[in-house]
C-alpha cells in the first residue's frame, strides 16, 4: 500500500509544482498590467513563500519515499522515469526554436504546460523526483558502518559490513 502512497505523492508534488507555476505566472501578467510597485512588492514575498513551501514538499516528498516508504526498486524506477521524461520535454521545448516545434494542437499543448521552461516549478520538481530515485536505487544496496566505541572513530578504525537483502538498510 505504501507503493501506492508513493506514487500519488510523486504525482501530487508535480500537480501542485505546476500550479504554483500557473499561479506565479498570473500573478506576474496582473503586475505587469497594472505597473504597481506596491504589486511588485507582494509578488516578491508571495514569491519567496511559494518557493517555500515548495521546497518544504520536496524535503517532505523524500522522507516519505526513501524513509518511510516500501523499498521497491519498481517505485524507483517509475520515479527516474517520470522526472527524468519530463526534465528533457521541459528541455527540449524551452530550448527548441519555434521553428522546430510541431505546428497545431500538440505545440499548443506542449507550450500551455511547460511554458516557463527550466525556470519553473515543474522543472525542478522533476528533476528532484528522479534525484530521490537514484538516492533510493543506491539506499537499496548500503553499507552499514558499525562503531564498536566512539573512541574508533577518532583513530579512523571503522569496520563495514554488507547488509544481507532480508536486513532492513
Amino acid at each position: 500500500m505504501n507503493k501506492l502512497y508513493s506514487v500519488f505523492a510523486m504525482f501530487l508534488t508535480l500537480v501542485l509544482a505546476l500550479l504554483s507555476d500557473r499561479f506565479l505566472q498570473s500573478l506576474r501578467e496582473t503586475i505587469k498590467q497594472s505597473l504597481r510597485f506596491d504589486q511588485f512588492i507582494q509578488l516578491s514575498w508571495v514569491t519567496i513563500l511559494v518557493t517555500f513551501f515548495f521546497s518544504a514538499l520536496l524535503l517532505l516528498l523524500a522522507w516519505f519515499v526513501l524513509l518511510r516508504g516500501e523499498r521497491s526498486r519498481i517505485i524507483y524506477v517509475l520515479f527516474i522515469i517520470v522526472g527524468l521524461s519530463l526534465v528533457m520535454t521541459i528541455a527540449f521545448v524551452g530550448f527548441t526554436p519555434d521553428s522546430i516545434l510541431p505546428t497545431g494542437e500538440l505545440r499548443n499543448t506542449l507550450m500551455v504546460l511547460f511554458f516557463d521552461s527550466v525556470d519553473s516549478f515543474l522543472f525542478r520538481a522533476s528533476a528532484f523526483v528522479a534525484l530521490i530515485a537514484i538516492a533510493g536505487l543506491i539506499n537499496s544496496s548500503c553499507y552499514h558502518v558499525i562503531l564498536s566505541d566512539p573512541f574508533d572513530v577518532a583513530q579512523g578504525k571503522l569496520r563495514e559490513r554488507r547488509i544481507s537483502r532480508n536486513d532492513k538498510c
